[in-house]
């Protein structure tokens, strides 16, 4: 019974193994378009999309619909992310590696120390040093000049939207896009409040029946 079941969970294990096997280039596949679109799309057709919003002439809400798109992409850029995690990796991968692996390659450590030690350098079995490329700096420095020109634009459009859309008092602070669709109530001291009371004010009804008081 117990070599049933312990062959039957081999089994189980190499159909497992077989099945990620053969699944491995779709996933390879996936998550290099998903690189792909954040790293490079997404900060491209946020870019894209703000100069076309600032430069074409557009009506009103298909601007709104660029702002939402604009915004939406530039959430998903990881450009910047990327440049951050090339640097901290050329920091900090040889201390990763070094902390999983040099407990395995201490007995290697001690051969090469005892046999070739006047012919290596460091007598270690791993030694990792990361370094970074030209194109990390460039990486960088893009990321740095998009995210500023980015932002600038689109604070821009921020402060020409607020400046151009009446904004209403509204106690819920209502965002400037939808400012023009309040309008707020008129003042009770101004000519149209004074109007707009006396022609809400109804007159009573004449059919209304007088109510009869005791005694009467």
């Amino acid at each position: 019974m117990s070599s049933r079941c312990a062959r039957d969970e081999l089994e189980m294990s190499r159909d497992h193994e077989g099945g990620l096997t053969r699944h491995a280039p779709l996933r390879r596949r996936l998550s290099q378009l998903v690189f792909f679109t954040t790293t490079l799309g997404c900060p491209l057709g946020w870019l894209a999309l703000l100069a076309t919003r600032s430069l074409a002439a557009l009506s009103r809400g298909r601007r709104r619909q660029l702002a939402r798109w604009s915004e939406l992409l530039y959430a998903w850029s990881t450009h910047e992310v990327l440049a951050v995690v090339l640097f901290n990796s050329a920091l900090e991968l040889g201390q990763y590696f070094q902390y999983l692996l040099d407990p395995r390659c201490e007995p290697i450590n001690a051969l090469l120390r005892e046999y070739f030690a006047d012919q290596l350098s460091e007598p270690k079995c791993l030694s990792i040093r990361a370094t970074t490329g030209p194109g990390t700096f460039v990486l960088a420095a893009a990321a740095a000049v998009s995210t500023a020109a980015g932002l600038q634009m689109h604070f821009s459009m921020r402060r020409t939207a607020a400046a151009t859309l009446p904004v209403a008092a509204h106690p819920l602070g209502l965002a400037p896009e939808l400012a023009s669709d309040y309008s707020p109530p008129p003042d009770p001291q101004s000519a149209e409040g004074v109007e707009g009371a006396a022609t809400d004010r109804s007159p009573p009804s004449e059919a209304a029946p007088a109510l009869a008081l005791p005694g009467q």
